[in-house]
């Protein structure tokens, strides 16, 4: 069931940051403004990661008067030209929570053989799990030999033969840490 969470116009999650609700951050990235149909319109986002709350002021010239609209929305940054929803800005946004979809896995190894092509499937709800996520070993892994890259690579090399489990967390900005169990068969 998705969850969701709180966070400020930058994008910063309640309860999680000890800056949320204070100065703003830098923006990380702004686009130059677009001229859609009369309309110049201006993209930004303050960190560097998906998904992200996304500022966009709409700047419009009516009768010799300039006027800017500020508003926000929280989403994929590469969505923010046309599949983002956007409000008049306000401190804080409720939005749904990014999920980590993963399940438990099994892998083959030879033991006395370096592994080859042991890599954890996940994906996120937004972004890419290489870009935005890290895996870990949950507590103390059983696999004697094996190492956990945080993109999620396992590589070493197992001495006996055996079948092996671990439990690997996943972290992701945004999401709710998902652990599941791997499972190592060696002949």
């Amino acid at each position: 069931m998705p969850e969701t969470i709180e966070i400020d116009c930058w994008g910063q999650v309640a309860g999680e940051s000890d800056n949320y609700r204070v100065k703003p951050p830098v923006a990380v990235e702004t686009d130059a403004p677009a001229n859609e149909g009369g309309v110049l319109i201006l993209y930004r986002r303050y960190f560097n990661e998906c998904p992200c709350a996304v500022q966009r002021d709409v700047i419009e010239t009516a009768l010799g008067r300039v006027t800017i609209k500020t508003q926000v929305a929280y989403g994929d940054w590469n969505d923010r030209a046309a599949g983002l929803t956007y409000v008049p800005l306000t401190p804080t946004l409720t939005v749904t929570r990014q999920e980590i979809t993963a399940s438990n896995q099994s892998f083959n190894a030879t033991h006395g053989v370096a592994i080859s092509g042991a890599t954890i499937a996940a994906s996120l709800t937004y972004g890419t799990v290489a870009d935005n996520a890290t895996f870990s070993f949950y507590g103390t892994s059983s696999i004697d030999g094996v190492e956990l890259s945080d993109v999620g690579v396992l590589s070493g090399t197992v001495s006996t033969a055996g079948t092996y489990t671990a439990q690997v967390a996943i972290i992701a900005p945004h999401a709710k840490q998902k652990v599941i169990t791997i499972t190592l068969v060696v002949s």
